[in-house]
């Protein structure tokens, strides 16, 4: 098939300050920055416009950044959050250790998919599970220990993983 298309819909990353945060002192230096309503969750929440993602800082020093649609959105949140802290802590450097959990994207055959014959590569590859049913669901999803992808009749695919 030719003309593939593919788009990063939502890109999931986590990152470690290596010490405890003091989220009342955040939230009271930059109110107009941070959330911090006490009893949903606790976390500060910081929404970032440019690169748009939401950030939740918990006082254990891990963040949770959502909503990226790059990789390289993640590091740059961590980045634009961890200045806040370090502002905060005075001269301590902050050296945050950052990973990528999850990527869900989505992308475009631009042509003609048979789900049953996509069913039937079960027997040829068996380290996928391939899961076909239309009468509960319109489309194919095949798993592996990395990722989730659904495919369905018109030409399009999700990923997740």
């Amino acid at each position: 098939m030719k003309n593939v298309s593919y788009t990063i819909q939502n890109v999931v990353g986590s990152a470690y300050l290596h010490r405890n945060v003091d989220l009342s002192a955040i939230k009271s230096r930059y109110p107009s920055k941070f959330q911090y309503k006490r009893g949903n969750i606790s976390a500060l929440v910081f929404r970032s416009k440019k690169p748009k993602m939401t950030v939740l800082i918990y006082a254990s020093g891990k963040m949770v950044l959502l909503g990226a649609e790059k990789v390289v959105d993640v590091k740059k949140g961590v980045g634009e959050v961890t200045k806040y802290v370090e502002k905060c802590l005075g001269k301590q450097k902050i050296e945050p250790y950052t990973e990528i959990n999850n990527i869900v994207a989505s992308g475009n055959f631009n042509g003609y998919i048979d789900l049953e014959q996509i069913t039937r590569l079960r027997i040829k590859y068996p380290q996928y599970q391939i899961f076909y049913e239309p009468e509960q669901f319109p489309g194919s999803q095949v798993e592996d220990t990395q990722k989730i992808e659904v495919i369905n009749q018109k030409k399009r695919k999700s990923f997740v993983g």
